[in-house]
């Protein structure tokens, strides 16, 4: 098997069980040239589907690395200029049908505005970070996911105001996540003279 990577042709022998085990691996990475009868890297598709079959096959990682390489940046301005608009994006070239809720922009699945705000309203940014992990196939950084996520939902308010009975806290625009935290941080003890002294209350 012969795989050339930019200027570069790695040939490997391979016994034909060895060689039906990983040709469909190769095929989502790579197209055949068939004038020279090689296998040529796609770095875009490489990058949004792994390639640990080239481990898998010696190929030098610095080599793949490299090639990869200004994919990556272009992928990731791309990324986080979407995540900064409020829309979710991931990297996934190709022309099959996005799982739900996610949309087929071009090579990107998105989630974009409101609709991100909708599922991050009812999983909160650690339910969105899972849908990704279990269900999409691509390229995607966390911190830009988290990031996207804000700028979707927004900034929160919290409202502190006087109440017959107390302190009243009053939350919009928060996650289910920032609730929880609120929740937890929200324990108040106020000190009351008493004829013994101080009591916390």
């Amino acid at each position: 098997m012969k795989i050339r990577i930019k200027d570069r042709v790695f040939v490997r022998s391979l016994d034909d069980r060895e060689f039906s085990e990983i040709l469909g691996q190769i095929r989502e990475i790579c197209r055949f040239d068939p004038v020279r009868r090689e296998w040529v890297l796609d770095p875009g598709l490489a990058l949004a589907r792994g390639w640990e079959v080239l481990r898998r096959i010696q190929i030098p990682e610095e080599v793949v690395e490299g090639a990869l390489a200004e994919v990556r940046r272009s992928v990731d301005a791309e990324l986080e200029r979407m995540a900064r608009g409020g829309t979710l994006a991931i990297f996934s070239p190709g022309r099959d049908r996005p799982p739900e809720p996610f949309e087929r922009k071009g090579d990107y699945l998105i989630l974009e505005g409101s609709r991100l705000a909708e599922v991050v309203g009812e999983s909160g940014v650690e339910g969105v970070l899972e849908l990704l992990r279990s269900r999409v196939r691509g390229y995607w950084r966390e911190d830009l996911a988290r990031l996207a996520a804000s700028a979707a939902v927004g900034p929160g308010r919290i409202a502190l105001s006087d109440h017959a009975e107390g302190l009243l806290v009053e939350a919009e625009g928060l996650t289910q996540d920032q609730l929880a935290r609120l929740d937890d941080m929200f324990t108040i003890e106020v000190n009351v003279q008493t004829r013994s002294g101080l009591e916390a209350r």
